[in-house]
């Protein structure tokens, strides 16, 4: 009897994966990653693009090309990225790039044998919540982040980032 529960609860949670995500769009930032958006993207800044929600959960989707940016070569970034001092950077960034938010602590981790990091956060002016997670492969850190309306739920923000792969 338990099997059959279990295989009903498995059964249901697909099914409202699927119908989460139905309509969302791909999204390639480049040969190695793609993601699934809820709309086609609009172009945001110079290497982001951002798509919302109808609940008005906005997603965005960013490419840095570290190698370039810290004018270091690849080898030297590689040794940064499990150091405390590169995921500092990540928040002070964060910090310089989104005025009146609070970010939580970088959490450093694996993401498919890559260095991963995690940061939430929020602005109580605006009522939002943040949630962004970056993964580095080679040189290039790509980044999501989801900007949610506090009551809304985070179904579409675990849709969007659990819909992260390699090509």
């Amino acid at each position: 009897m338990k099997k059959v529960y279990l295989l009903i609860f498995t059964a249901l949670i697909t099914i409202a994966t699927v119908q989460a995500q139905t309509g969302w769009v791909n999204y390639k930032f480049d040969n190695k990653l793609s993601v699934k958006l809820p709309v086609q993207p609009q172009k945001y800044g110079q290497n982001s693009q951002k798509a919302s929600t109808k609940d008005s959960t906005v997603c965005i989707v960013s490419l840095v090309d570290l190698k370039a940016t810290m004018q270091m070569d690849s080898a030297a970034v590689a040794a940064l990225l499990p150091t405390a001092d590169f995921a500092a950077g990540i928040k002070a960034s964060m910090f310089g790039q989104m005025p009146g938010y609070v970010m939580g602590e970088v959490k450093v981790d694996k993401w498919n044998g890559n260095y991963s990091y995690t940061i939430e956060g929020g602005n109580a002016s605006k009522k939002l919540k943040t949630y962004t997670f970056m993964v580095v492969i080679g040189t290039n850190l790509y980044a999501l982040n989801c900007l949610v309306p506090e009551g809304n739920t985070t179904k579409d923000k675990d849709n969007f980032f659990t819909s992260l792969k390699l090509n």
